[in-house]
Parts: C-alpha cells; sequence; structure tokens
C-alpha cells in the first residue's frame, strides 16, 4: 500500500542495486538473484524502464550461462526470460515475446511434472503468455489464463491471484463472455482491495470499469472511472 514510497527508496539506491546484481552474478548468487528478481523487475516495469530491465535481465542470463555448475535451465533463468518478454511485449514487439513464452511454457510444464518448486515461474509465465495475446485470444489463450489462475490459487498469494484472474477477464471479454468477464473483474478488484497494491487496483478498475461499459453499465462504469481520476 505504500507503493509510490518504495518506490522512491528504491530510486535512491540504484546504484547500489546495480553493483549488488552484478556481484551476484559473478559470483555464482543465483539465490540473491531469485529473491530479488521479481521486487527489481517490477520496479522497472512499474516506472516504464523497459529497455533498462531488458538490458539487465539479458546480461545477468549471460552472466548464469557462463557458471557451469548451474543447471542450463535453472529457475532463475526462467524467470529472468519471463520478465524479458514482458519488457519486450510493452515495447509492442510480441512476436519476440511470444517466441521466448512458448517454448518456456512447455519446459515449465514438463518441469513441474518431473520436480516441485517450479509451479510459481509456471502459473507466472502461463498468465504473462495469456495477456499477451489477448487481442487475438484462441481457447489455448483461455486456458492458459485459466491454468496460471489455478496454480496461483494453490501456491500464490493475493497480488499473484489478482493479477490472474484480471488477465482472465480481459480474454473472457476478447472472447465474447461477458458474464465470465465480470465475473472475473469482480474478483480481481475485491482481492486487489484486500492486497493493496495501487496497482493492481487501478488495473482492476479499469479492467471493471471495461467490463461494466460493454454489458451497458455506463453509468456504474463512470463511477469506477471517476474513482480512478481521484486516485
Amino acid at each position: 500500500s505504500d507503493q509510490l514510497h518504495a518506490i522512491g527508496e528504491m530510486t535512491l539506491e540504484q546504484e547500489n542495486f546495480r553493483l549488488a546484481r552484478d556481484l551476484a552474478a559473478q559470483h555464482g548468487s543465483a539465490n540473491m538473484g531469485e529473491q530479488s528478481l521479481d521486487g527489481l523487475c517490477r520496479y522497472y516495469m512499474l516506472y516504464s524502464r523497459f529497455q533498462e530491465g531488458l538490458r539487465i535481465c539479458r546480461q545477468t542470463i549471460q552472466f548464469l550461462e557462463k557458471d557451469q555448475s548451474l543447471p542450463e535451465t535453472h529457475i532463475l533463468k526462467a524467470g529472468l526470460l519471463r520478465w524479458q518478454a514482458s519488457y519486450l511485449s510493452n515495447q509492442s514487439d510480441i512476436q519476440s515475446a511470444n517466441q521466448i513464452l512458448q517454448p518456456l511454457v512447455r519446459l515449465l510444464q514438463e518441469k513441474v511434472a518431473q520436480t516441485p518448486g517450479w509451479e510459481y515461474e509456471l502459473a507466472y509465465t502461463c498468465v504473462l503468455l495469456a495477456g499477451i495475446n489477448t487481442n487475438n485470444p484462441t481457447l489455448n489463450t483461455l486456458e492458459l489464463a485459466q491454468q496460471g489462475l489455478h496454480h496461483f490459487r494453490s501456491i500464490g498469494g493475493l497480488w499473484e491471484i489478482s493479477l490472474a484472474l484480471s488477465t482472465l477477464s480481459h480474454v473472457h471479454d476478447r472472447m465474447g463472455n461477458r458474464q465470465e468477464c465480470y465475473r472475473a473483474a469482480m474478483e480481481a478488484l475485491e482481492t486487489a482491495n484486500e492486497q493493496g497494491d495501487p496497482y493492481l487496483i487501478t488495473r482492476s478498475k479499469t479492467t471493471l470499469s471495461y467490463c461494466l461499459m460493454m454489458a451497458g453499465e455506463v453509468e456504474h462504469a463512470l463511477e469506477l472511472v471517476r474513482e480512478l481520476a481521484v486516485y
């Protein structure tokens, strides 16, 4: 809930982040990379610093590939690939993002079947792949969003569940599933409010207002839009 203050503090510590990241990569500290990955990459996403985030992901992958002690499919590398695809999609390079995510989902599905501990990466990658393909969704897109939500309900927190629900709502909207779109958007907003993340609350209200508008509930949609303007 104190997101803006936290982002401001992180901005002041950028040089220390870079130094710590480089030292961890050079000395093979994959555990530190795993612990800091989502927080740091989400920071770059919220600030729309896509190029910087993309560069860091690529550099860290290069460091990991030089470390012969790590397996080729180390979980940190999967997370870095996921974020790399996310930055690419936010720069409208959907084709490159798909080229990363589609084989990654297949790999993670195999890993989950064989080894515990990969469910989070699979869930996040499924949700991301569904999210970047909402403009032209297929039944596979819907299945990916549902699969990601299923895993997040089992092992994720409120943040992840709200993100998956918001993505699922977008997919249903594009497929013309009005009732399913509304239900997912409502639950996404309820979960985001419970979790307290301003970004997710804003995203969820935007999704729900669009669902309401498409359903003809214009006044209710306008009410949410006015709340967004104040928020």
